[in-house]
């Protein structure tokens, strides 16, 4: 009786597992998630954007509607999610909403991963500063300023392209950016404010989340940080003319404010929504990067066993 009993349940597991995969391959469509759970990073915008409730500026253009019934689960890191089915937990949540670059990068890495549909939204990406710091005006609007100039001069585009194979994330499409000005350095003017005090530490200490390759993650044998953001940092310190010191929070205490000191300013692709303008202060975009779905990929599950 035990060996008939055994025999009976093994094919009700695999059963149901491949019912859990069937339907992650089933959907091809934004629509086909409609009633299902979708898993995002914590605290993101891809979470607002679930729950109805992001804000972003009229120049990040349209939104997509948010399918019926779509609910949202939530784990630390956007990454987590592909983790999560790589890992056989297939029937948790069907879709995971990203950034196109993390989406694509965990493609090449061997996620079982595919692309859903078209961007939902385009997130424009800022160097935000803390509101609550005192004297920050003269920093923030010299950081702005080096922005526009690596938007002017190509430099932006260079490292987009670099880091993103060939393509340039740095402009929305339809639009330009900002002419450039004339941008204040520790060694022109009197700076003022804070921006007089990180020039007299001589290093400017930035935030950045490495959660998130290519645009930022730490080099596991080198023990450096790299990435997009890294090197969006690092050149914006050499043009203010002093060093750069990376630390790495969470991003809940990045977007709440309150910093106290801890670190200068954030280039951890920070989106620019209206509720963080209340706490934090942002400079023009660096660059703009499509919110992509995506789903389980059974097909390539198989092919990597």
């Amino acid at each position: 009786m035990n060996k008939y009993r055994r025999i009976a349940v093994l094919p009700i597991a695999m059963l149901v597992l491949a019912a859990c995969q069937q339907g992650a391959t089933d959907i091809q469509s934004l629509d086909d998630l409609a009633g299902q759970t979708v898993c995002v990073g914590e605290a993101t915008t891809y979470l607002f954007w679930i729950e109805g409730t992001l804000n972003l500026p009229e120049s990040a253009g349209d939104i997509a509607p948010v399918p019926e019934g779509m609910k949202s689960t939530t784990l630390p890191t956007d990454i987590d999610c592909a983790e999560a089915w790589k890992s056989g937990r297939t029937g948790e949540f069907q879709g995971w909403l990203t950034a196109l670059p993390t989406a694509q990068g965990a493609i090449d890495e061997g996620y079982p991963v595919k692309l859903v549909g078209d961007p939902v939204f385009y997130e424009p990406l800022a160097v935000a500063f803390d509101k609550a710091a005192e004297d920050n005006d003269s920093l923030v609007a010299a950081v702005d300023a080096i922005v526009g100039q690596m938007h002017a001069d190509g430099t932006l585009t260079s490292l987009s392209e670099q880091w993103y194979g060939g393509t340039d994330l740095t402009t929305q499409e339809g639009q330009e950016p900002p002419e450039a000005g004339e941008a204040p350095s520790c060694d022109s003017g009197e700076p003022d404010g804070h921006f007089a005090a990180v020039c007299d530490a001589g290093v400017i200490v930035v935030s950045t989340d490495p959660a998130y390759p290519p645009q930022s993650f730490l080099n596991e044998e080198t023990g450096d940080y790299e990435g997009f953001d890294i090197d969006v940092a690092t050149e914006i310190a050499n043009r203010l003319g002093v060093d750069v010191e990376f630390t790495d929070p969470t991003f809940d205490a990045v977007v709440a404010g309150g910093w106290n000191g801890r670190w200068d300013m954030s280039v951890g692709s920070v989106t620019v929504t209206e509720e963080r303008t209340a706490i934090l202060d942002f400079t023009q975009p660096y660059y703009f990067t499509p919110a992509q779905m995506a789903a389980f990929d059974a097909e390539a599950s198989a092919s990597g066993e």
